[in-house]
């Protein structure tokens, strides 16, 4: 499951870094539909979500498959103080109705070291999700982290990925499980 990335709509999920460099971030997105070509999905890093943007990247959401696909979000590299509360804000430049980009969440605060967040005004105001929607509680999107070493080896990585699949893709775990013999 996942929320639709169009104006005006924002995202962000809290964060705190174990590092001291940042230098990427991935976001487990899919379209849903037939989004227009040449979208383009911006993501930042805030310490405060009212506040300005640390880095930025951008990428042009095309190659995003209706199945998933991580979404890399190369930005210049920042200085983050471990332990620190920071943003992952990602927002995007079109899409409407069912035709749009989403970014993947999971229930039931699969990552305890922050909340996710949204903003229906650009930006402007944002409330939590948290206990927003009794249907989806205590949310928290799918991402990655990464440090100045290597962009294959996240610092931070939301533990319970896995579920953000079985619960799109249920079969998959059944697949898995057999393969793994467990």
């Amino acid at each position: 499951m996942g929320f639709s990335i169009a104006p005006p709509f924002w995202w962000a999920q809290e964060f705190k870094p174990s590092k001291e460099k940042l230098i990427g971030v991935e976001l487990w997105m899919f379209k849903s539909d037939s989004p227009p070509s040449g979208v383009k999905i911006t993501v930042s890093i805030r310490d405060s979500l009212n506040g300005n943007d640390l880095t930025v990247a951008t990428v042009n959401a095309d190659p995003i498959s209706a199945s998933g696909t991580w979404v890399l979000f190369d930005f210049k590299d920042i200085s983050v103080t471990p332990e620190n509360t920071y943003y992952i804000v990602c927002r995007s430049s079109g899409g409407s109705g069912s035709n749009i980009y989403c970014w993947f969440f999971n229930r039931y605060n699969s990552y305890d070291r922050g909340i996710a967040w949204m903003s229906i005004n650009n930006g402007s105001t944002w409330d939590d999700l948290e206990n927003y929607d009794p249907n989806y509680p205590q949310i928290d999107f799918c991402f990655k982290t990464f440090n100045s070493k290597s962009k294959t080896k996240p610092f931070i990585f939301n533990s319970n990925i896995l579920d953000c699949l079985f619960e799109r893709f249920p079969n998959t775990l059944k697949m898995i499980r057999q393969l793994l013999g467990f």
